[in-house]
């Protein structure tokens, strides 16, 4: 069988398809967090993301006839399936 991840996941496919041993994994999703805390900002950082169950061109419609501005679209994730932040 495959595995597949996303993000994070992507390391734990690694690790459970046998590419990285767990150690491995585990140093790998440290680094990951520092860097990313650091990218974003530190301590200081106030952003979010949030995964929606609509298709993208809904997800657009909706944010726009609410006057969302600050949101935007950042992952078409499946047909049915989007990431904002």
């Amino acid at each position: 069988g495959a595995v597949i991840g996303h993000s994070m996941g992507e390391v734990a496919a690694a690790v459970v398809a046998g590419a990285l041993s767990l150690g491995d994994g585990v140093k790998v999703i440290c680094r990951r967090s520092r860097l990313m805390q650091t990218i974003a900002g530190g301590d200081t950082a106030t952003g979010a993301m949030a995964s929606v169950e609509l298709p993208a061109q809904q997800v657009l419609s909706e944010l726009a006839a609410r006057g969302a501005g600050d949101v935007v679209l950042s992952v078409i994730a499946s047909p049915e399936s989007a990431v904002v932040g």
